[in-house]
């Protein structure tokens, strides 16, 4: 038994209007092409759905039995396509982020998405995944995230990643420690305890920070915190007793139990992104929408 929705869709038409050319009219089609239709349906069915004269066509009882199972599928089908079309109106991306990120980045771009997305379509809305360091490409490899951004991210297998800015990097302890517009000599830092995550979370970015420390000829002291420095582990930089190398990103945020500053001479760091394929169509969008609000920041100054 097959049959069409634009099969049922004409015979709900027909039995409305119990006339051939009527129904035809309102369906914007041929006088013939309703006929096959409901020939095709009852083909299909078996029986006879109207019984055909020069005064009109009038249900059979067997057509009555069905107008309103037909009326019914009609509208749970309608219903599919209001899904459909919503789902196209509103695309959500599941967006992972480092802690460093959260409080400064995150804001910025939900904003500017909060904006754009008004005059935009389809929309884009975000679910915001906030995890530790090291743990965003688990994200894409477990397919919890469509896109994801941190520092020294590498693209797992199946995703695609690109570096989209660099961030940099700033030095963090207890409050009146340090001054925003007073670089801080790396080599200052030597006889002081840096606060960091474990290597194994993300070992490029670690040894990359702890380099910065060698470099200036510092073999640093060190006390591993959890997935975050900014966790239970912060009570070591807001008492002073160990300052963290961060992105600037989370120093302009910090709270005023701690104090934060540029490092001399200057490093950085870089910002990446990594998204699974293939790419929902709102991933592109956001990415140009974070490289957008970061543009602003730097022409502000």
């Amino acid at each position: 038994m097959k049959y069409t929705l634009h099969q049922l869709r004409t015979f709900a038409v027909l039995a409305q209007t119990e006339h051939f050319g009527k129904a035809a009219e309102l369906l914007g089609v041929s006088q013939p092409t309703v006929s096959n239709d409901i020939r095709n349906l009852e083909r299909a069915l078996g029986v006879v759905l109207f019984k055909r004269s020069r005064a009109g066509s009038r249900l059979t009882p067997a057509g009555a039995a069905l107008v309103e199972q037909v009326d019914l599928v009609l509208r749970e089908a309608e219903k599919l396509g209001e899904l459909a079309r919503a789902a196209q109106a509103t695309q959500t991306v599941r967006f992972g982020l480092s802690p460093s990120l959260v409080n400064r980045l995150a804001p910025a771009v939900l904003a500017a998405l909060d904006q754009e997305t008004n005059t935009r379509s389809p929309r884009t809305s975000v679910k915001l995944l906030e995890v530790g360091t090291g743990e965003l490409e688990g994200l894409l490899i477990r397919e919890q995230a469509d896109l994801v951004a941190g520092h020294f991210v590498q693209a797992p297998p199946g995703a695609r990643g690109a570096t989209i800015g660099q961030d940099a990097i700033w030095v963090v302890s207890g409050p009146g420690k340090f001054h925003p517009d007073k670089p801080v000599e790396v080599a200052s830092l030597r006889n002081k305890k840096l606060l960091i995550w474990p290597r194994e979370n993300s070992p490029r970015y670690y040894d990359y920070l702890v380099g910065l420390l060698h470099g200036a000829g510092i073999e640093p002291e060190i006390s591993h915190a959890g997935l975050r420095v900014s966790g239970a582990y912060s009570y070591m930089l807001t008492t002073g007793r160990a300052y963290s190398l961060v992105p600037e990103d989370f120093a302009l945020e910090i709270p005023q139990s701690l104090s934060a500053a540029p490092i001399s001479p200057p490093a950085s760091i870089p910002l990446d992104v990594a998204w699974r394929q293939p790419a929902l169509p709102g991933v592109e969008y956001l990415i140009q929408l974070i490289i957008k609000v970061r543009e602003n920041w730097a022409h502000a100054g």
